[in-house]
């Protein structure tokens, strides 16, 4: 086979313009081997750029022939981009009789004639050209003219940019969609990794997370904050509220106070109403007030003083200084630093002095004393003296443990059957608990009416009051949640979640907040007095008295402007400092006439605005 011989023609197929330009042409050979071949053939066809050795730039693989008189007629066409760029160009042609053999490849390679350069457009003599523009004269991405002083310059007022430093002056613009970002500062105050998350200085307040409360809040009035450096020094603090991480944080100055774990009161300044609860509770509480402090640290290190009260784990850790005290469970503790009514109660009480009270041992001596004296060596009776299981005061038990349950105050507790791990403080504070279990209800009636329901944390007076069943809730503030049935709720704040019955997995923050819910389930209300009507689910509202009336809806304040880089946003949304960007491929905004009719703007792909009239939205 290799001895055969090849005569070639090449016919190129011209009519029609070439049809769309194709690279496609025709080829004509002959194969002989001493003689005309006859019979199917496949062929392989490489283009080259010589006449010898190099790589293929293309190649067509077992096309089928079948030889007249040693005569065959292709159609070949070859798709690489560079397949014909003016340069010389060289086909090598293998054979064989069919896929089980192996090709046997001809020399020498056939160079093609100049047919196939014809293929270019009608008007080829632009073909390196756009609309007449020189192909030199484009720019690409990395082009130094995209930067160099042509107008617009770079940082022209002329366009909207995206700036890492300050911001680009006159530049505001609206958006109606969802916008995406790795940081975005909102001026008012929304940022994340640049710190700071929510916030809402001045009258009212919020702030949420990071470096809650800074700079330094101006004005104060109702606050609440939720997280990190929460309170960070807040000037001029009020009713306050302080959840979480470093809670109080130099609080300035003073307020209602309220602080929720880890460092809770840290360095409170200037003390007033207090009242801590968790991690470290009082943490060096500088100045006093009238405090109470319940759980891990409690009053660790109290600084001044003030009416005291402290409840578990490490309790009063040897107040300083002084004043009215109590102090029950956990290490208990006092035994100096200017006690005044001392008091103990419970797990390592000690007390040692002023005008005492100490139920509990320090060291097994099981000594107890009173206003007055008493002193017992061995055994002593009384009227009645309920030691076994309670306290009572007047026959009303006062305080009892068993069953892994610490009920310390008036009636409470007084129906538990089979409930175990709760802890309620304070009169009638889970009056009605049968067989829930894992509870603690902090404060006159909390919890009052719970019956069966488990692992719930009330604080404040009658908070949670009429939930019977519900279970997993945690309500913090004076009222909040007392007519709740449901489950997995957050309430947090003076009379939050009054109205909310058998709703459950909402969450409302600040004082009087989600009043209105009944029923609604997935809702959240942040802000002083902040509802979301009656019945909703997944609907949200925040800012003082925002209100949100639809389900799947978010709220932004009451009748407020919101503003988006802007410290004071002159309409009800405005934006500064960025681009808007609607996603959704053929996404429209709606605008209202005038006359109340609706129209909606649209971008074609050519980048045409239009409107048409459309439904206006209920």
């Amino acid at each position: 086979m290799n001895h055969r011989h090849i005569v070639f023609f090449v016919v190129l197929l011209s009519a029609v313009a070439l049809r769309a330009q194709t690279g496609a042409f025709t080829y004509q050979g002959r194969l002989t081997d001493n003689a005309p071949q006859g019979g199917s053939y496949l062929l392989k066809f490489e283009l080259y750029d010589a006449a010898g050795g190099g790589t293929p730039i293309d190649t067509l693989t077992d096309v089928p022939v079948t030889l007249e008189n040693g005569v065959f007629t292709v159609e070949l066409n070859f798709t690489a981009l560079n397949a014909f760029d003016g340069g010389e160009r060289f086909l090598q042609i293998s054979v064989r009789h069919n896929a089980s053999e192996n090709y046997v490849t001809l020399s020498p390679r056939q160079k093609i004639s100049a047919a196939p350069y014809a293929l270019r457009a009608l008007t080829s003599e632009n073909a390196l050209r756009i609309d007449g523009v020189p192909a030199s004269q484009l720019v690409r991405e990395g082009d130094t003219r995209l930067s160099d002083a042509r107008m617009p310059v770079a940082g022209s007022a002329d366009y909207i940019q995206n700036r890492f430093a300050t911001p680009q002056s006159s530049t505001n613009f609206n958006i109606s969609g969802t916008g995406t970002a790795d940081v975005f500062n909102a001026w008012s105050q929304i940022n994340m990794n640049g710190a700071q998350i929510l916030s809402n200085r001045g009258n009212a307040n919020l702030f949420l997370g990071i470096n809650t409360g800074t700079p330094a809040n101006s004005a104060g009035q109702l606050n609440t904050y939720v997280g990190a450096s929460t309170g960070f020094s807040t000037t001029t603090a009020i009713a306050n509220s302080f959840f979480g991480v470093d809670a109080g944080e130099k609080t300035t100055t003073g307020g209602d106070n309220s602080f929720f774990g880890v460092t809770a009161g840290n360095m409170n300044i200037d003390g007033t109403r207090n009242s801590f609860f968790g991690r470290a509770a009082g943490q060096n509480n500088t100045n006093g007030g009238d405090n109470s402090f319940f759980g891990a640290l409690a009053g660790i290190g109290n600084t001044s003083g003030g009416n005291n009260a402290f409840f578990g784990n490490r309790a009063g850790l040897a107040n300083k200084t002084g004043s009215n005290n109590t102090i029950v469970g956990g290490l208990a503790n006092l035994a100096s630093d200017n006690l005044t009514y001392a008091t103990a109660i419970g797990a390592g009480a000690v007390v040692a002095a002023s005008n005492t009270i100490v139920l509990g041992r320090a060291n097994g001596a099981d000594t107890v004393q009173i206003p007055g004296s008493l002193s017992v060596g061995g055994s002593f009776g009384a009227s009645i003296f309920n030691a076994g299981q309670q306290f009572n005061l007047g026959g009303n038990r006062v305080f009892s443990a068993s069953g892994g349950n610490t009920f310390a105050g008036f009636e409470n507790g007084n129906n538990n059957t089979s409930g175990d791990n709760n802890s309620f403080f304070g009169s009638l504070t889970g009056a009605s608990n049968t067989t829930g279990g894992n509870n603690s209800f902090f404060g006159r009636e909390s919890g009052n009416r719970n019956t069966t329901g488990a692992e719930n944390s009330f604080f404040g007076f009658g908070s949670g009051y009429w939930t019977m069943t519900g279970n997993f809730n945690s309500f913090y503030g004076s009222g909040s949640g007392p007519n709740n049935n449901g489950s997995d709720n957050s309430f947090f704040g003076r009379s939050s979640g009054a109205g909310n019955t058998t709703g459950s997995r909402n969450t409302f923050l600040g004082a009087a907040s989600a009043y209105v819910n009944t029923t609604g389930s997935y809702n959240t209300a942040i802000g002083f007095s902040a509802d979301v009507g009656q019945n909703l689910n997944n609907a949200t509202a925040i800012g003082a008295n925002a209100t949100v009336t639809r389900s799947d809806s978010l709220s932004l304040g009451n009748n407020a402007n919101v503003g988006i880089g802007t410290s004071s946003p002159a309409e009800r949304l405005q934006v500064n400092g960025g681009n808007i960007y609607i996603s959704t491929r053929g996404g429209a905004v709606i605008l209202t006439s005038p006359n109340g009719s609706c129209f909606l703007l649209t971008v074609s792909n050519a980048g045409a605005l239009t409107t048409q009239p459309t439904t206006c939205p209920q």
